[in-house]
């Protein structure tokens, strides 16, 4: 056919005899998971699909004051893998879906996008 010009005749159907499987083989569907990226939240979220992983979060320094006045430090911060910030009022209780500030979360790109652009979290930098 010249260029430009479709060509409209039917396609010849694809016959398939060398087929070796047995008739009640069922093909495995292997959902991909997708492109998960690590974010930290700036303030509470309630993530739009279940499909998220707490990757952990920071426990700040604690520091005290000795009687000579220097600040002494009791604990250094801290990354906790595998656990969400604590809630930061008492008697939230785990039932919330809520993720709390200062967590950081593994969280589809595309959802990771929207919740970086409204300024809800942001990427965390993973070495």
């Amino acid at each position: 056919m010249p260029k430009g010009i479709p060509n409209r005749a039917a396609p010849e159907p694809i016959i398939d005899e060398g087929n070796d499987l047995p008739p009640d083989y069922e093909a495995e569907t292997v959902a991909e998971k997708p492109r998960m990226v690590p974010v930290t939240l700036n303030r509470h979220y309630r993530p739009a699909t279940e499909n998220y992983e707490v990757v952990g979060h920071w426990v700040p320094k604690v520091e005290l004051k000795d009687v000579a006045g220097r600040m002494v430090t009791i604990s250094p911060e801290r990354f906790e893998k595998g656990a969400m910030a604590p809630p930061p009022i008492a008697s939230v209780g785990t039932l919330s879906v809520k993720l709390w500030a200062g967590t950081v979360v593994k969280l589809p790109v595309d959802e990771a996008r929207t919740v970086r652009r409204a300024e809800i979290g942001s990427y965390e930098i993973v070495d």
